[in-house]
């Protein structure tokens, strides 16, 4: 069976599948085998090649695409793929007005960033040609159609279901077809028999697999109930040399960390301070020392994989003394401080921010330059970037595609003197990039964007500090998987006891719950005083780093936080007191909904533990009780002590790593097997499974829950001895 059926471990869960509103990569990584697109990128690479459209060209003046389809495909659902579809694709994501385009809590980032500018309409030209028409040339275009966003769902899916329900129902081309999708767990593919490249797809069912905590994920890998899996951390890529079962895959580096100079700050409108800095840091030794072997010093902004790339770049080496020569001629002999931030996420260009960060700081120091390590959280670092508040500080960029004007476009479009992201100022550079965006020919491009990237790295405007190959973790027996550059590729009673009537138990309750108001009422207003101290702004979180201030004010006034602070607390605690707890951010639905499918497995997890905390810690209590000071006695201490002590966490992990990695005798993680299928009756597997009669899923559901059981259980078997 399991060569049949391919697990892949994903970091996190899909926010939709309807992938034209969504910017999440998880979400891309399964519509990528859901559906097409009119081109797409080579494998491992980021150059284009025919997907829907068989051939595409553009008219002299760069306004209007002509694609030439694909014939003989079609959707899973047995409508035709052509030029009408593609169109009813079109004026679904560029009209605000068309019927399917409103996804309430999503937005088209992706078309807004890269058509909406120039795009004009699309026109059907014969049943398999369609024609883009656009106001003004958008050389990059061809290049932005492969990016997934711009993907193909059948029509007839959308008047089915709606635009706000299509996300949950996908109806692509692509590999596989969607088969369910339980969240925070798993999504199941199966092979679509009439896919329209010849062969393919070689695996009848991918399972997508969420298992959140990456080192939980690297040992599902090793138990065998994963092939495969995504961001490992550090320490498990080196462990994976180790373990003969196991190799490592990885996707080309497609990403650059950079130090930025805010050169509005009058210390880096100094050159020599700027080259000084860069002669100071030691690039080599810190992607050596903090990239796990999988990182390279980057000479420029694009990584090797682009092209429009500087063929000779300067290079900036470690000399100290030199950094401190220009210091000072430039009036700095005995250095000088400042702050300097540093990224507090990790990120493939920056997998440590933190040590890397500290590195760059002892560097600097060496110098005579004293830093002041500075960081705050991610939302409020993005939006604090784009204010003069950072002097220098560390970032950088993860590609959407093949073009450098996804690069050099996005970083250097304008002059701000208010925004130390925006501080180069030089018209030239400017100039090239908006003149590389609307030419025809690549060639011209390329030399466009290079010039430009050459003025960049003289002018000395970031100091380029490293791209990262991203590692997978593989099963040896998996072969043909190519990592995509853009990331694209599971009480007691007894007689004495005291008996109250309903009345007296009643007024009880009663009592009790009066009593419980003005401390809930405090703990939520704490809770929600809390929430609006921390830093960063919510909308902006929710909507990315590339929201606008329209949509950030659009958000905000849809979700109330254009409101006064009192306002928006009583109408928080109307909705609570109705059961209403708002929408997930994640999923967009009801959170009660969210809420009540997972509450079942709870209530599983937690009379498991109590089964075992009972039988276990009770007859340790009754012996330790029957013979003071014996080895019973002192066993039993030991339990207890051990049971305080041990962090569940770390508990966890032991054992999942003696009883599924070591001995394979119990699962890693989740509630029930992937081969195994059941009738949902209470929700409980368990139970579900003795009720219709599924005995050898109930036994697997039971097997599921021994490990959770025992962990969750450890403190209270302890309390109970």
């Amino acid at each position: 069976q399991m060569n049949d059926t391919f697990v892949w471990g994903k970091s996190g869960d899909a926010d939709t599948l309807d992938n034209q509103v969504s910017s999440n990569g998880e979400t891309s990584e399964v519509t990528t085998q859901i559906y097409n697109l009119l081109v797409r990128a080579k494998p491992g690479q980021t150059d284009i090649e025919p997907d829907l459209a068989e051939s595409w060209s553009v008219s002299a003046d760069g306004l209007a695409w002509t694609f030439k389809l694909r014939k003989g495909v079609t959707f899973h659902d047995g409508t035709p793929w052509n030029a009408e579809a593609a169109k009813f694709n079109f004026d679904r994501m560029a009209d605000e007005k068309n019927p399917y385009h409103a996804v309430k809590g999503f937005d088209f980032e992706y078309w807004n960033d890269f058509m909406a500018d120039s795009f004009k309409e699309a026109k059907v030209v014969d049943p398999y040609t369609i024609q883009l028409i656009l106001k003004q040339p958008n050389a990059p275009l061809v290049y932005n159609m492969s990016i997934i966003s711009f993907d193909f769902a059948s029509p007839a899916s959308f008047k089915q279901y709606g635009g706000e329900l299509v996300g949950q129902h996908p109806v692509g081309t692509g590999p596989y077809k969607f088969v369910e999708w339980v969240r925070d767990d798993h999504i199941t593919l199966e092979a679509n028999p009439n896919f329209f490249r010849k062969g393919l797809p070689k695996t009848k069912r991918v399972i997508m697999r969420v298992i959140k905590d990456n080192a939980a994920r690297f040992l599902a890998v090793k138990a065998g109930e994963v092939h495969a899996m995504e961001a490992p951390n550090v320490d498990d890529v080196k462990a994976v040399a180790q373990d003969p079962n196991l190799k490592l895959g990885f996707r080309p580096a497609f990403n650059t960390g950079w130090i930025r100079f805010n050169m509005n700050n009058d210390l880096f409108k100094d050159k020599r301070i700027r080259q000084a800095v860069a002669y100071a840091i030691n690039r080599k030794a810190i992607v050596d020392g903090l990239y796990a072997g999988y990182g390279e010093v980057a000479q420029q902004h694009m990584p090797p994989v682009m092209w429009g790339r500087v063929a000779k770049p300067p290079s900036w080496s470690y000399d100290p003394s030199k950094a401190k020569a220009l210091l000072a001629e430039a009036k700095y002999p005995n250095g000088f401080s400042l702050d300097f931030w540093y990224i507090p996420v990790s990120r493939p260009y920056f997998p440590a921010g933190k040590e890397i960060g500290t590195a760059i700081a002892s560097d600097l120091g060496k110098v005579g330059i004293r830093v002041h390590l500075m960081t705050e959280d991610w939302a409020a670092y993005l939006k604090d970037r784009k204010t003069n508040k950072f002097p220098i500080f560390m970032i950088g960029w993860i590609g959407d595609n093949g073009d450098p004007d996804d690069w050099l476009g996005f970083f250097f479009p304008k002059y701000d003197k208010d925004n130390a992201y925006l501080s180069y100022n030089n018209p030239a550079v400017f100039d090239l990039i908006n003149k590389a965006k609307t030419a025809t020919s690549q060639d011209a491009r390329a030399k466009m964007y290079a010039q430009a990237e050459a003025m960049l790295l003289d002018d000395v405007r970031d100091i380029p500090i490293a791209h990262a190959k991203v590692p997978l973790v593989l099963r040896k027996n998996v072969e043909g998987l190519v990592g995509q550059p853009d990331a694209n590729d599971g009480g007691l009673e007894h007689d004495s006891a005291p008996r109250w009537s309903e009345r007296s138990m009643a007024r009880y309750i009663a009592r009790r719950a009066i009593a419980l108001l003005p401390i809930l009422l405090g703990v939520s207003a704490i809770a929600f005083l809390l929430i609006h101290l921390l830093p960063g702004d919510p909308a902006t979180v929710y909507l990315g780093e590339h929201a606008t201030p329209e949509s950030i004010a659009r958000v905000q006034h849809e979700f109330g936080l254009d409101r006064p602070l009192p306002v928006q607390y009583a109408v928080y605690l109307w909705h609570a007191i109705r059961g209403d707890f708002g929408e997930s951010l994640e999923t967009h639905r009801k959170v009660i909904v969210e809420f009540f499918p997972r509450f079942p497995a709870t209530i599983e997890l937690s009379l498991g533990a109590i089964t075992v905390a009972l039988l276990v810690g009770i007859p340790i209590g009754l012996l330790s009780a029957a013979q003071p000071n014996s080895i019973f006695d002192r066993l039993g201490m030991a339990v207890a002590l051990t049971g305080v002590s041990l962090p569940v966490f770390w508990l966890g992990l032991m054992l999942v790593y003696i009883f599924s990695v070591y001995l394979h005798s119990l699962p890693t993680s989740g509630q029930l097997g992937i081969y195994y299928t059941l009738r949902a009756v209470t929700r409980i597997d368990v139970l579900d499974g003795l009720l219709t009669g599924n005995f050898p899923a109930a036994g697997d559901a039971l097997r599921h829950l021994i490990l959770p059981s025992i962990t969750l259980s450890s403190y209270s078997t302890a309390i109970i001895a």
